[in-house]
């Protein structure tokens, strides 16, 4: 919320991010102000989120495509998301010990993973809670190399997927997308 409060920001463009990541920070705001007995800053994160308007990018896609995701729209409009390869950093992780379940439950749903291989090296949206806990597991436990390591590949990994969004928001097809205010 600071980073946001030192821009001079009136419209918070996301992709999806209505039914998912802000309200998701509203409810971990929550968490952690419960944690520290201090509720009220949870209702500054509310608070702040909802003096925003806010522009959802999925509704752009929704109209162009139909079905699809972030990188789907943004090939489309000639603006692939660069991948991450968590083989670029010392992670210490080896995402097939999780991929292998994780990715025969998808099937079972009737859903595709993210990729053939197991072993694929590019960072893919769920291997992000994986690679998230190994990183707070070793920023507690000292690792600084190893936390560091895990930290710029989630960072990479963000700006990867913010990157496109300006292509989306300035193609012509997205014209015309709304801006509402957020309540959560």
């Amino acid at each position: 919320m600071n980073w946001l409060d030192a821009r001079d920001v009136d419209v918070l463009i996301t992709f999806g991010s209505a039914w998912f990541d802000l309200p998701v920070l509203v409810g971990r705001a929550e968490r952690a102000a419960a944690e520290i007995g201090e509720p009220g800053r949870a209702e500054n994160v509310r608070t702040a989120l909802e003096s925003y308007y806010h522009a959802d990018l999925s509704s752009a896609k929704n109209r162009v495509l139909g079905e699809g995701s972030l990188e789907d729209m943004a090939e489309h409009v000639g603006s692939p998301a660069p991948k991450t390869l968590w083989t670029d950093y010392e992670t210490g992780l080896e995402p097939q010990t999780w991929r292998e379940s994780q990715w025969e439950i998808m099937r079972e749903e009737d859903r595709d993973p993210p990729s053939d291989d197991l072993a694929d090296p590019t960072v893919f949206n769920s291997d992000v809670p994986y690679f998230g806990e190994a990183w707070l597991t070793a920023s507690a436990a000292g690792e600084d190399n190893r936390a560091s390591n895990l930290y710029a590949c989630l960072e990479t990994y963000t700006l990867a997927d913010i990157h496109p969004l300006f292509a989306i928001a300035d193609d012509e097809r997205s014209t015309g997308q709304p801006s509402f205010p957020m309540t959560y």
